[in-house]
């Protein structure tokens, strides 16, 4: 039987553990997180380890990580946990849920895939993206990595995205155009044009450009 270590310990964290037990044949060995962030032994009836001891807990030839880590930082967070397990060793585990439509070219390590994401022809996923429910990618497009695109956001075809950019609920991005690193496009926004990186957009009839970058917006 396969293992996995979930880092986090919030309510997502939890989400993917229910998701990993009723989908996958994958056994969840504990849940980790730095030191100071741990309040409890246990989460879910499974053991909370310090991240700083991991290694000494478990062997990389053991157990696979899932990062579960969400936008706060525009995903830096996320991007840092992942690109350190892989420094020591670990691969970094996925979750496509079954309901998911894939029909891409490619999809990297580290992804979390929910329910009735339709992904469609030609499409490139990088790494440690997270991809809500009902999301629609469609051809030919490219999403590179630590992104967070959040549930029933539209991605039209031949869009390129950078890394990690955020896309609010029910978001929509035209096709043809360049979304760059940490472009944040909030909830029900229309983007019409070329982003610039930190950039920040917010519902319009255009998708408004704000005056904060984006890593202000996402603490």
């Amino acid at each position: 039987m396969k293992k996995c270590i979930i880092f986090g310990n919030h309510s997502f964290s939890e989400l993917m553990c229910e998701y990993i037990e009723n989908y996958t044949d994958i056994k969840v060995q504990a849940f980790t997180v730095n030191s100071s962030y741990i309040n409890c032994k246990k989460i879910m009836g499974i053991e909370v380890v310090p991240y700083e001891n991991l290694k000494e807990c478990f062997s990389p030839k053991e157990a696979s990580i899932l990062v579960t880590s969400g936008y706060r930082g525009m995903s830096e967070l996320r991007k840092r946990i992942s690109l350190e397990v892989l420094k020591m060793g670990y691969s970094l585990q996925s979750f496509i849920h079954p309901s998911a439509n894939l029909y891409g070219d490619r999809i990297g390590q580290g992804n979390i895939i929910l329910e009735n994401v339709i992904i469609g022809k030609h499409v490139c996923i990088g790494d440690g993206n997270i991809i809500w429910n009902g999301v629609n990618i469609s051809h030919h497009t490219i999403i590179n990595n630590y992104n967070f695109l959040a549930p029933s956001c539209v991605i039209g075809g031949r869009v390129h995205m950078g890394d990690n950019c955020f896309c609010g609920l029910n978001s929509t991005i035209k096709g043809g155009i360049n979304v760059d690193n940490y472009t944040l496009i909030g909830a029900s926004a229309y983007l019409d044009r070329n982003s610039k990186e930190y950039d920040v957009y917010v519902p319009g009839v255009r998708g408004e450009l704000q005056n904060k970058r984006s890593v202000e917006m996402l603490k």
